[in-house]
């Protein structure tokens, strides 16, 4: 995230407009869709230790690539070491599993009324708690850092990233511990057919047609930020990562406090239903933002809403596999980054020929659609969702 506000100014200086850029971030996010589609099977046959390790070294090879990048194809080969970073695909696959191993034991009840299930969407919001920090604090501080040098806030992650790997080896459980098997037998053999054998149990297509439509609203959005913060909002790398940095607070608010408000009051489709709307919303309210003050303001429903929905809808497909815990969530994160396949060049497109409020309309669009087939019934956003107690 240090390098979030940076990269559009680092392709500046390589030389680069902004559909270059674009092209960029759709490579970045074609790495990330295969390289999450293979980690998926690897963590239900292997751990999630193996996938940390993995993570914080490609980490931080990709940030010394990047911070060392003298031309766009050595930017472009930064990319590349990412097809094994999926540290959070990993951390809640981990939560997933220790969360619902006493359920696991019994399976003659049912699973989702199970009070360890009710409190899955609770327990992934921490683990967004955590990320959220990082959110927070890195675009501000890679804002800062690019100050001296658009290159500063690479260099740093990657000092980052060995530590990370460094904590991991020292402080996490061994590989023994870490390779127990969801149901506390034996891991199954790595198959990569287990993809679409999970991506087909009752209520999965559901769900995931959900995430992608939200996720190309959110994801359109967010392609098009770092460049529409300096065009239409005039703001630098520095207060491009102030901005950024706001908005990782409000996620950090929400994972930590209305999360668990919600789930425990609330039904997952009154949830869903209620964050498409204001997603809308304030996606509307932000096509007619002209200063800055605005944007903040239009922000916090915006990330408000999307947290919530993100994290519910996680919460229900690991529900709808709870078997195969890696693998749920490796399609679960592979639709994101498939959506952030797509985004990029189409926001900075629209961006470039129609401005900023285009960008605005073009994410409500998915956002329309999804509230329609939910109205016919065609997709069901909660089709595992516990009965609330009285």
């Amino acid at each position: 995230m240090m390098q979030a506000p940076v990269l559009p100014f680092l392709t500046k200086e390589l030389g680069a407009d902004m559909a270059t850029y674009g092209k960029l971030m759709t490579f970045f996010s074609v790495i990330q869709t295969v390289g999450g589609l293979l980690a998926g099977p690897i963590l239900d046959a292997y751990g999630w230790r193996i996938v940390l390790l993995a993570s914080y070294g490609s980490s931080a090879l990709c940030y010394a690539m990047a911070a060392s990048a003298q031309g766009m194809p050595a930017l472009y080969a930064s990319r590349v070491p990412t097809l094994l970073q999926h540290a959070i695909m990993a951390t809640r696959t981990a939560l997933t599993e220790t969360s619902s191993e006493a359920v696991r034991r019994c399976c003659a009840q049912s699973c989702c009324a199970h009070p360890r299930f009710q409190d899955r969407a609770r327990v992934l919001g921490y683990v967004g708690v955590g990320y959220g920090v990082g959110m927070s604090v890195g675009p501000a501080l890679g804002g800062a850092l690019s100050r001296g040098s658009l290159r500063s806030a690479s260099w740093v992650a990657a000092v980052g990233s060995l530590l990370s790997l460094l904590s991991l080896l020292l402080f996490m459980p061994s590989e023994a511990r870490g390779a127990a098997a969801p149901g506390g037998g034996k891991r199954r053999a790595l198959s990569m057919s287990d993809l679409w054998r999970v991506a087909a149990l009752p209520g999965v297509p559901s769900l995931l047609l959900v995430k992608f439509l939200t996720g190309m609203a959110t994801a359109l959005f967010q392609s098009a930020f770092p460049l529409f913060v300096n065009s239409h909002f005039g703001l630098d790398a520095r207060g491009s990562g102030l901005v950024m940095s706001f908005t990782g607070c409000v996620g950090i608010a929400t994972q930590a406090l209305a999360i668990d408000a919600a789930t425990r009051r609330f039904e997952d489709r009154r949830i869903v239903g209620a964050s498409v709307a204001a997603m809308l919303a304030s996606l509307a309210a932000l096509s007619a933002a002209t200063r800055v003050s605005h944007l903040c303001a239009l922000l916090v429903p915006l990330y408000v809403a999307s947290a919530l929905l993100s994290t519910v809808n996680t919460a229900q497909l690991t529900k709808a596999a709870p078997a195969d815990a890696g693998t749920i969530v490796a399609i679960d994160m592979s639709v994101g980054s498939a959506t952030r396949m797509l985004s990029p060049s189409l926001a900075t497109m629209v961006l470039q020929r129609s401005g900023y409020g285009s960008v605005c309309g073009l994410s409500a669009s998915s956002l329309v659609l999804l509230l329609l087939l939910l109205r016919a019934r065609l997709v069901d956003a909660a089709p595992h969702a516990a009965p609330k107690n009285a």
